[in-house]
């Protein structure tokens, strides 16, 4: 498994507490200094309380650098992550 650090990102559209995802009203959130890991894993591995965001360069979202799979809070529907087009940004 490889990885590293990642300082600045920001969450738009939810909040991230203890390894979960949970939908938010608030514009955007800045994370703070974040580990993030590649890792292969098969469907059956893939928990069917994750969601999978894409990770944009800047606000614009003009440019998709990676996707991110993470957990969400157990109370939440996965579908309405992508109907409010949550995402990761790299600077703003």
């Amino acid at each position: 498994m490889c990885g590293g650090w990642c300082a600045g990102l920001k969450l738009q559209g939810a909040t991230y507490s203890d390894n979960k995802l949970s939908l938010s009203h608030t514009i955007s959130t800045e994370l703070p200094l974040t580990a993030l890991h590649w890792a292969k894993l098969t469907d059956v591995e893939k928990l069917t309380t994750t969601v999978t965001l894409p990770v944009y360069l800047n606000f614009t979202r003009a440019d998709l650098i990676f996707t991110v799979d993470l957990e969400i809070s157990g109370h939440e529907d996965a579908r309405r992550f992508y109907e409010r087009g949550v995402a990761l940004l790299c600077a703003e």
